[in-house]
């Protein structure tokens, strides 16, 4: 964090198994906002490679969003 980032991106399991966990760590970064995305859970209808996709493009358009002026 020392290296002037204002962005920081943590794409993490859907819960922490064990606290604390990652999740639990993310709000530690208190000078950030913290956004977190429901992720997408693969069943019968949909294939984990498409979740994945799916939670890609999520995750690259709210990313893009703190880009456009």
């Amino acid at each position: 964090m020392d290296s002037g980032c204002t962005i920081c991106v943590c794409a993490c399991r859907t819960y922490d198994r064990i606290n604390p966990g990652t999740n639990a760590a993310i709000t530690q970064f208190t000078n950030y906002k913290h956004q977190f995305i429901q992720k997408t859970v693969a069943d019968n209808k949909i294939s984990i490679d498409d979740a994945s996709d799916k939670d890609a493009d999520v995750l690259f358009a709210e990313i893009e969003k703190l880009f456009k002026i």
